[in-house]
């Protein structure tokens, strides 16, 4: 009996085997069954090449996979009327269908606090006084001035509780615009109230719009740094970043001031972070500059240093909590030739696109794509999938220069 007891045991143990591995088997045709069929480049630029429009509303879906996204960059070419109208379609559509209400700005933090203050109320004072400031810049145009007047106008049509709230992350370029600021987030009525002190010369400083407030009001933040912070109250963050800023600026002009500086990346994305901080369960979108937007360092026409670390990059790599969260959008001008070629060079795949003169829109990371893992974006220091470094892209046939502002 002890001896079949063994012969049954063995029969078990082969039985058990042969059930285990056929199980393993089992799973692994499973597995192999819904394994995501790989696309060629061809084939899914077929598939999924879709024609947009600019002036419409987008449908949903049109932007394809974006659920797992919590910050939307797009990059445009400054002061081109089509990026203007591709900014106003991406805001609403990101608006209506993702509930993105939180609007990031290549502006300096200054520049943001006016904007939102204009976006909130319409009081179009504000935007002209903007836009005088900014004469000879790039921003300084019809389009830039329409757009901004088209986005107080959608926001002021939203319940209260949608409304959509602007921040600007750049340095302060125009000064005039910082003491502005300033004198917005200084509520009081009577500083002369105040007792004699370092604050009292740095309020009085801000008011006269005078060219030492600057070193006045740091003096203040440091020798009465509490009754500073009383005096401005729930103002006194956004003052003390301006502080901040300020001080970034003056390294940036220091150096050289060049538009491209990773002094400028890494200053956009300190007051990113700023912003993030206090919302962080929100969601964002922004247009800048093309390469500020880029998630990975790329040789391009823009002559940054190698190495450099878009605004883009700093946001999905350098910290944890928007690992892997942000979507780049290339707003792609088809007849800049030198644009034209710059990106068909790093995408190899898009080399036999066709687009017939019409704005279309590409989605780079949807199912079976290969530019996800296999096409890798051309790149002599480095080898990684496009959607690396970015996961649309919308195709703009033309490319018009907005004409100057108040010409």
């Amino acid at each position: 009996y002890a001896l079949d007891q063994g012969g049954d045991g063995k029969m078990k143990k082969k039985i058990k085997g042969i059930l285990s591995g056929l199980l393993v088997i089992t799973l692994l045709l499973v597995g192999c069954g819904n394994q995501e069929e790989m696309q060629t480049p061809e084939e899914y630029i077929d598939e999924n090449l879709m024609e947009i429009s600019l002036s419409d509303s987008w449908t949903e879906g049109t932007l394809g996979n974006i659920e797992d996204y919590q910050v939307f960059l797009s990059g445009e070419a400054h002061g081109i009327e089509e990026d203007y109208e591709a900014e106003k379609r991406l805001i609403e559509y990101l608006h209506t269908y993702e509930g993105v209400r939180y609007l990031i700005c290549e502006l300096s933090v200054s520049e943001g606090i006016i904007l939102e203050k204009y976006i909130q109320t319409g009081e179009e004072e504000l935007l002209t006084g903007f836009m005088d400031s900014i004469r000879g810049t790039q921003g300084c145009n019809q389009g830039h001035y329409q757009f901004l007047q088209w986005l107080c106008q959608y926001n002021l049509s939203l319940p209260e509780e949608e409304r959509l709230h602007m921040f600007g992350l750049d340095v302060e370029f125009q000064q005039d615009m910082t003491i502005k600021a300033l004198q917005m987030l200084d509520t009081k009525t009577k500083p002369e109230n105040l007792p004699d002190g370092a604050l009292k010369k740095a309020v009085q400083a801000v008011r006269d719009g005078s060219s030492q407030w600057y070193e006045l009001l740091q003096t203040a933040a440091k020798e009465e740094p509490e009754e500073t912070e009383a005096y401005y109250g729930e103002n006194w963050k956004w003052a003390e970043q301006i502080l901040k800023n300020q001080e970034t600026t003056l390294r940036f002009v220091k150096e050289g001031g060049d538009a491209e500086s990773q002094l400028r990346d890494d200053n956009m994305a300190e007051n990113f972070w700023f912003v993030y901080d206090q919302f962080p369960e929100e969601k964002f979108f922004g247009q800048f500059g093309s390469y500020h937007t880029y998630l990975e360092y790329t040789a391009s026409a823009y002559g940054v240093e190698q190495g450099h670390q878009p605004f883009g990059y700093l946001l999905d790599q350098e910290d944890p909590s928007l690992e892997g969260k942000v979507c780049s959008i290339l707003l792609y001008h088809v007849s800049d030739t030198i644009e034209w070629g710059e990106v068909n060079r790093h995408i190899e795949g898009l080399k036999d696109i066709k687009l017939e003169n019409r704005t279309m829109l590409l989605s780079l990371n949807e199912k079976g794509s290969p530019f996800v893992k296999e096409e890798i974006w051309q790149e002599e220091e480095q080898e990684l999938p496009v959607c690396d470094y970015i996961q649309k892209i919308i195709f703009l046939p033309r490319m018009t220069k907005s004409p100057v502002y108040g010409e």
